[in-house]
């Protein structure tokens, strides 16, 4: 079973593999350079979230104090990006919050940005309180926020101020199809209420095409939102984009733990449904006839 199932990880890798920089900090950094060197920022994560212990959960606290250290004794152009799960969140919150505190004290002191993701282990309300907490101490701390999560709507009414940074985080409905006018629309009036609100917005997504409408949807969003996509664009896309003149960074996950990345952030409709069966070692069939 144990080698069926590394044949399977080894499969289902080959169509995630250029989306991901390496499984290690010393991969992930070279692209980060070979980034730079085209005029693009990035952001930086470590794909290493089933944390089940302290232990983990310090691991990949002092990993990201490493990783920021490194970014900064390189003189590197990129931000840094964590899930409050990778860092004990589901084992000890208040141990969570001593790792976040002191990833984002490295961050602040090496004038890095920081980035709160939200991974679905807590609600908006806690991912706000969690963000505005640290806000108030580092003003480098940005948030994630779904406008298509439930909650995300009042975060508008009193959880976000003036120069707040806001990461807004785009992606399909559960059933992978995009009704690409009305959710440009949605995404748009949400981008709009943060801008009204005076927050320094970005917005995170993949569908290179949903990218493409949303930048062309305000003619101020060229000027005032800063877009974001994950590595592995093609060079062609790339450049499309370069050519709309837009503010791009490019996500840059590292790590060897990278199914939940594929899942949660990758696949989507059937195709999500297939890997989630075959890499939990479920019955295929039933998956890919539906």
């Amino acid at each position: 079973m144990a080698e069926q199932r590394s044949i399977i990880e080894r499969l289902v890798f080959r169509f995630v593999k250029k989306h991901i920089a390496g499984p290690t900090s010393a991969s992930a950094l070279e692209a980060v350079r070979e980034i730079n060197a085209k005029g693009l920022r990035t952001t930086l994560t470590l794909l290493n979230d089933g944390v089940s212990n302290i232990a983990k959960a310090r691991y990949n606290a002092n990993a990201y104090v490493q990783l920021i250290r490194q970014v900064s004794r390189l003189n590197l152009d990129s931000d840094i990006s964590l899930r409050p799960v990778q860092i004990g969140y589901s084992v000890d919150p208040d141990l969570m919050q001593r790792h976040l505190e002191e990833i984002a004290r490295e961050a602040y002191e090496s004038k890095i940005k920081l980035w709160i993701e939200h991974d679905g282990t807590s609600s908006m309300h806690d991912q706000l309180a969690l963000y505005r907490k640290l806000r108030s101490q580092y003003g480098n701390v940005g948030v994630e926020i779904q406008p298509a999560h439930a909650g995300a709507a009042s975060t508008l009414n009193g959880g976000i101020e003036p120069k707040d940074l806001v990461k807004v985080r785009c992606h399909p409905g559960s059933d992978g199809k995009r009704e690409q006018k009305s959710t440009v629309g949605m995404y748009s009036d949400y981008i709009d209420r943060l801008l009204s609100k005076r927050a320094e917005v970005s917005v995170w997504d993949r569908d290179f095409d949903m990218m493409r409408k949303l930048a062309a949807a305000k003619s101020n969003y060229k000027k005032n939102v800063a877009f974001e996509i994950p590595f592995g664009y093609s060079v062609h896309d790339m450049k499309k984009l370069q050519q709309y003149k837009l503010d791009v960074s490019v996500y840059v996950p590292f790590g060897k733990d990278w199914v939940p990345y594929l899942i949660g952030r990758l696949a989507e409709g059937k195709i999500r449904r297939i890997a989630v069966a075959l890499l939990d070692g479920k019955g295929d069939e039933h998956a890919i006839e539906n």
